[in-house]
């Protein structure tokens, strides 16, 4: 019985009518012909198979263009080459160091910057409590306002601006 519901698609109209009174009679049957009218109807509403002419002329064309692996690649290239030069210029390949070349003096150039940026901050931090002391607490408010009100209005005009299709 189970073989004729598979072999029919779960159609319990053609069966026999010996076979229609034993599938009235017997549940487990029952279920096994709905499960194959299922099984039947995604079967029959499944795509069909691809057409062999298009994956092969598409493939073609895809295979006939040249491909840029140089392209591909040239980021790690370009990072190769700076490191190389910067072990070059450091003296990582012996015999060829350029940094015996630079002046002793020149060593000194980071610790003038930060001790200028330090300057800049004791400075910045006498003219925040001189204002501090000017300036009433309202103006100041109003002041931090404004400038957090400017930043935010830049930044939705740029994402706008960059929503927009008139930019190129």
């Amino acid at each position: 019985m189970r073989e004729e519901l598979v072999r029919r698609g779960g159609r319990v109209e053609d069966l026999s009518p010996a076979c229609g009174s034993h599938l009235a009679g017997c549940v487990e049957c029952r279920e096994i012909a709905a499960v194959e009218r299922r099984l039947h109807r995604l079967l029959s509403e499944a795509p069909p198979q691809a057409d062999v002419k298009l994956q092969k002329s598409i493939l073609a064309a895809i295979g006939s263009r040249p491909r840029r692996r140089f392209l591909t690649w040239l980021p790690v290239f370009a990072s190769l080459l700076i490191a190389a030069a910067g072990a070059v210029a450091m003296g990582g390949v012996p015999g060829i160091g350029l940094a015996r070349l630079v002046p002793g003096w020149a060593g000194q150039a980071p610790i003038a910057v930060m001790r200028a940026a330090a300057d800049w901050s004791v400075a910045l931090v006498a003219v925040a409590k001189a204002t501090a002391s000017s300036v009433p607490a309202a103006v100041r408010f109003l002041a931090v306002f404004l400038a957090l009100g400017g930043a935010a209005g830049v930044a939705f005009l740029a994402r706008r601006a960059r929503r927009s299709a008139g930019w190129k």
